[in-house]
């Protein structure tokens, strides 16, 4: 049963809250500007790698909220995994991953030639490339491809299905 001093109490603490949002609303502004000045400072706008950059500290940001003792979500862990889940797959995506396992096999079978290469580069002859060799650099490109389409439409399925969920 609530009494009148329970009233006023509370009364009495929403005024405290009033009183001490804007500072708590600044303290929070600062907090943000130190956690994403390094993101945007390293910002550019000519490749998709950026973009990806700032999804994937948003995520981390709220991953670690969810994870917290500040949220209300009797979900929240649910939440935290499904972040992490759609983050590590951008993460993937960004660190071109499916690039090295489509190609784990070529560069077994052909390493990296660093004197071909700079030749190349220099417009000086250099060796062609066998017939083989070719059609496993085909393969390998397409295998690459095919995977990168399977990891995008995964982070974009997750994306699309959970993020409207992702809040407190």
């Amino acid at each position: 049963m609530w009494t009148r001093e329970d009233g006023i109490k509370l009364y009495l603490l929403s005024i405290l809250n009033d009183i001490t949002r804007p500072f708590r609303t600044f303290a929070r502004g600062i907090e943000n500007l130190i956690t994403w000045l390094p993101i945007i400072w390293n910002d550019r706008q000519f490749d998709q790698a950026y973009m990806f950059e700032i999804l994937i500290k948003k995520m981390e940001i709220m991953e670690k909220f969810f994870r917290s003792e500040n949220t209300w979500s009797a979900d929240a862990l649910i939440y935290a995994d499904q972040i992490k889940k759609t983050r590590e797959t951008l993460q993937y995506i960004n660190d071109e991953k499916y690039h090295e396992e489509a190609f784990e096999l070529y560069y077994k079978v052909y390493p990296f030639d660093e004197e071909r290469f700079n030749k190349m580069m220099n417009n000086q002859p250099y060796e062609k490339d066998s017939e083989e060799k070719t059609q496993m650099f085909r393969d390998s490109m397409a295998k690459s491809e095919k995977l990168y389409i399977k990891a995008m439409n995964s982070f974009c399925r997750d994306l699309k299905e959970y993020s409207r969920g992702w809040w407190d």
